[in-house]
């Protein structure tokens, strides 16, 4: 009796079931939210570029003192007192200490030029000397000194002129501005893909800053260049540049 009670009882359950099931009450997989709209957005993607130049306000001055001896001491004690004479005609000029900081120091051997001899076995390199070097970034807030700071580092002592880089105190302004304009041009490019598909575009949809900065502009010296009564400096322009990718609706 009990067999049978308990047979009846699962021939119910399935019925149940079944009938759930056709009747749409058995659970079903829900769509994930934002499916639906994402597989119908239609998207017109365009990237908008744009630059803006600048006069440059400040510059950064490398340069440093490189020494020989033949020991690593005599090398260090050397570039030292030459290094201690250019900071000295630095801070002559007026120029703040937090304006001067040390940007590379490095000691390393020199090695002498030996050829091998014929026949004989190949010997270790022979250490000749060693060369000290110690390098100085200097702030210049006053763009006309940019040559005469170079020109008395030189004359107290600096014999590595390496670089002179100019660059904008303050970018903001520019760089939104090639923002704005990077993102007008997006838009142009956007409206005339539109247009030539017979499209109309109704909205945004992402607005992404791929990009946006300042490049900065470099003179090289070299000693010789260096050495030269007044050292020539032409700023030129800084050159802020921004990219801007947008999805467009339609």
């Amino acid at each position: 009796m009990g067999r049978h009670k308990m047979a009846t009882i699962l021939v119910l359950s399935a019925a149940l079931v079944a009938v759930a099931a056709f009747s749409g009450l058995a659970p079903r997989a829900i769509p994930l939210a934002g499916a639906e709209e994402a597989a119908g957005t239609r998207i017109i993607s365009a990237v908008g570029e744009a630059t803006v130049s600048a006069k440059p306000d400040i510059a950064y001055v490398a340069l440093g003192v490189n020494t020989q001896a033949n020991t690593a001491a005599e090398a260090q004690v050397k570039n030292n007192a030459a290094m201690n004479d250019v900071l000295a005609a630095i801070k002559q000029m007026g120029i703040a200490d937090e304006d001067v900081r040390t940007s590379q120091f490095s000691m390393y051997p020199v090695y002498g030029d030996e050829r091998p001899v014929p026949g004989a076995a190949p010997s270790e390199p022979k250490v000749v000397g060693y060369r000290a070097n110690n390098t100085v970034t200097i702030t210049v807030r006053n763009l006309s000194r940019t040559g005469a700071v170079i020109d008395q580092c030189v004359k107290v002592g600096a014999n590595q002129i390496q670089h002179v880089t100019f660059a904008l105190k303050d970018d903001a302004k520019y760089r939104y501005q090639a923002l704005e304009e990077a993102a007008r041009a997006s838009r142009g490019k956007a409206e005339s893909m539109a247009k030539g598909l017979g499209l109309t575009i109704t909205g945004i949809k992402s607005v992404h800053e791929v990009s946006a900065g300042p490049t900065f502009g470099y003179v090289m010296y070299d000693r010789a260049g260096a050495g030269a009564p007044q050292a020539a400096v032409s700023p030129g322009s800084i050159d802020v540049r921004a990219e801007v990718r947008v999805e467009y609706t339609y």
